[in-house]
């Protein structure tokens, strides 16, 4: 059965080849329809390329924001550790005399 539908998949494919060939031949594309379909092609692009920037500038600013808060939380911790420390007299000494 996989064989036959195979050998039905190619007979539909050059039955659409052979189609698409009479109706270009019957009704050729004007210059002008060539144009409204770059257009349209060119608009989508456009539109795509406004979007692929846009969260590429979004996943840019999320990963700076996110450096920033990892380097504050860096900062925060020294700072918590400088102030236990002098909070603790004799902290960080040896315990021998």
């Amino acid at each position: 059965m996989d064989e036959e539908q195979t050998k039905a998949e190619l007979r539909l494919m050059k039955l659409g080849e052979r189609l698409r060939a009479g109706m270009k031949a019957q009704q050729p594309l004007s210059t002008t329809e060539l144009e409204c379909v770059r257009q349209a092609v060119r608009e989508q692009w456009q539109r795509e390329e406004k979007v692929r920037q846009f969260v590429g500038r979004a996943k840019q600013s999320a990963a700076q924001q996110e450096e920033e808060r990892r380097k504050k939380a860096q900062e925060e911790s020294r700072e918590s550790i400088e102030k236990t420390k002098k909070q603790r007299p004799g902290h960080g000494q040896s315990l021998s005399h």
